[in-house]
């Protein structure tokens, strides 16, 4: 007979338990985004047909995408990552196995995240996704001064191109906050 002690001592990988509840999480965000609060609780009352008649954003076909077709497929990538590492997650690991939080990484990556989507609008895209690569460089302990700011300029230059000039998105370069320092109105 096997020795019991180490599956009593045993964890679970709480780390993708975690990331799993937050990809839910996340994916049941979008989907309220979608169907509004009606259709969200709609969809579990009664099902898709009567989500789909009460929905926020008309979601429309692949054909002709309605503004509602991106947040549902977002949250169905999302919701089925997070079901792949919840169910990863209750795996029993010896207990030796499990590494500490990286919650450096997490309060970078999220933090800049959260930055730029709230400052984007007022601060305009050059400064905003600056701060926020250069901020989110330093998620990595190993992350130089040099490194950091090489990083920011070269994907602020990278997302200028591709948002701004190759895709016409309609935002503003330097927001309304920095009028007083750039002689605007």
């Amino acid at each position: 007979m096997r020795d019991p002690r180490p599956f009593l001592q045993a964890t679970l990988h709480r780390h993708d338990l975690l990331a799993g509840a937050i990809f839910i999480a996340f994916a049941m965000f979008f989907l309220a985004q979608t169907f509004g609060i009606d259709g969200f609780t709609a969809l579990f009352r009664e099902g898709w047909e009567a989500a789909t008649l009460d929905a926020a954003l008309p979601i429309g076909t692949a054909r002709r995408m309605g503004p509602g077709f991106f947040p549902l497929l977002l949250s169905a990538i999302l919701f089925l990552l997070g079901a792949i590492l919840f169910l990863r997650g209750l795996r029993i690991a010896p207990d030796g196995d499990i590494h500490p939080m990286p919650w450096r990484g997490m309060l970078f990556i999220l933090g800049a995240t959260i930055f730029f989507g709230v400052c984007v609008r007022e601060l305009g895209l050059v400064p905003t996704t600056a701060l926020s690569v250069f901020a989110a460089a330093y998620a990595s302990q190993r992350m130089t001064l040099r490194l950091a700011v090489i990083l920011s300029a070269v994907l602020t230059v990278f997302v200028l191109a591709v948002f701004h000039y190759g895709l016409g998105m309609p935002l503003r370069l330097y927001g309304p906050w920095l009028d007083f320092v750039l002689g605007g109105g």
